[in-house]
């Protein structure tokens, strides 16, 4: 037995959103709310949405966001204090 497994034994890693045991491959969140986050699709989109967030602060030639933040869900308290 390693001393990984060991450890975790006694201290199990737990998912930062919902706080059931991480599988050995994963590292902050569990499978099942990595597959809850939401996604944006802006790659899918021709809005300039993204771009336009930092408009005026640097030379951007193209932005899209893979995610979207959204207050008070389960996996929205793994980031804040």
């Amino acid at each position: 037995m390693s001393l990984k497994a060991l450890a975790n034994l006694f201290f199990p890693l737990v998912c930062n959103a919902c706080k059931d045991t991480l599988s050995d491959n994963e590292t902050f969140l569990c499978t099942n709310c990595r597959h809850d986050l939401p996604t944006t699709n802006f790659h899918l989109s021709k809005d300039p949405f993204v771009k336009n967030v930092f408009y005026g602060r640097v030379k951007v030639e193209a932005a899209t966001a893979l995610l979207r933040f959204e207050k008070k869900e389960k996996y929205s308290i793994c980031y804040t204090n």
